[in-house]
């Protein structure tokens, strides 16, 4: 099986200035826990990804109100990216993610 077989073609995403609660609603409603972050809307430049635990790690935990918060880096939004190629294997994948204790992998 290809990651082509298995990825989402076109995620949900948000912007740096989404505020974290209409990220969490794009969550829920596309059943994920990890959402895109991108430059504009316009150019869809990935720069990094938010994930459920960011939101709860980076600002429940820490006593600050989600309410009042973006998608921000390096508030909330992680940077770090691997870009993955469309031609490997679903197994080679979860493989390397497992390897380097990634929370996911974006193609």
């Amino acid at each position: 099986m290809q990651v082509t077989d298995i990825m989402t073609k076109n995620p949900a995403c948000c912007t740096p200035d989404t505020n974290l609660q209409e990220v969490a609603m794009l969550m829920v409603e596309h059943d994920c826990g990890e959402t895109p972050v991108v430059k504009d809307k316009k150019s869809m430049k990935l720069i990094g990804v938010i994930t459920d635990r960011d939101i709860t790690i980076r600002t429940v935990a820490e006593g600050k109100n989600p309410l009042e918060m973006t998608a921000s880096f390096p508030a909330v939004m992680w940077y770090w990216l691997f870009f993955g190629l469309l031609q490997v294997t679903a197994g080679y994948t979860s493989t390397f993610v497992a390897q380097y204790g990634m929370q996911g992998y974006i193609y």
